[in-house]
């Protein structure tokens, strides 16, 4: 994929985190190379949170400016990006896109956290881990019921909802296994045939090697 290299912001940030990959993704299928840099002092530094309070990533700096939260700044993107566009011209295929996104994000993501306070057997609270996969399961059910059958996830064009997506079930693939639950794509058809044609696509091929490169790090550190 050819990649432009200016750009007018920047995203502080780390590529394992599956909200900075939905913005890097969406910044690759419009050919713009990703301008990720690590939070000014670190995550956590009063540095960054002097930046913002809310202390999370992926955070975008532009005119002199600091924009929290990856759904609002995806939203940017695509108002002054807008070539080519990953949001639907019409209402209400946009507000399907819109739902495919939020479910990722709220239903499977969201309820996935409580795993990674757990990953360490010694420690685990098995009465944690089951209720939270049981939790993600039913989210995944729903992601699987409103993602199109189509081409990718909100219908024959790359949107949002696909920049959302992948790398939400990227680690779903990657850490539910972990704690014993099957893989979760393959028994949901309409996930599983999304998955196969967006990990095809350029955009999200990068993204996958993206966050398989960045995990590999965090365990080599951790070694």
């Amino acid at each position: 994929m050819t990649q432009s290299a200016a750009t007018d912001f920047v995203i502080y940030g780390a590529s394992i985190s599956p909200f900075v990959q939905r913005v890097l993704m969406q910044l690759r299928a419009k050919n713009i190379a990703p301008p990720l840099r690590e939070p000014p002092g670190g995550l956590h530094s009063d540095a960054y949170r002097a930046l913002s309070p809310i202390d999370k990533v992926p955070v975008m700096a532009v005119a002199g400016r600091h924009v929290p939260e990856s759904a609002v700044i995806a939203d940017w993107i695509e108002d002054t990006h807008p070539v080519p566009a990953l949001r639907p011209s019409d209402p209400l295929e946009r507000a399907e896109m819109a739902v495919i996104a939020r479910i990722a994000d709220i239903y499977v993501m969201n309820r996935m956290l409580p795993l990674f306070a757990n990953l360490d057997p010694r420690t685990r609270d098995a009465a944690v881990v089951s209720r939270t996969l049981a939790d993600v399961e039913q989210g995944l059910d729903w992601l699987a019921h409103y993602i199109s059958p189509h081409a990718f996830a909100a219908g024959e064009a790359l949107s949002l909802a696909d920049c959302s997506c992948t790398p939400i079930l990227w680690f779903a693939r990657q850490f539910m296994p972990v704690f014993g639950a099957p893989e979760p794509i393959a028994a949901r058809p309409k996930l599983a045939a999304w998955w196969e044609r967006i990990s095809a696509h350029p955009a999200g091929a990068a993204t996958v090697a993206d966050l398989a490169a960045a995990l590999a790090a965090v365990r080599q550190s951790a070694a």
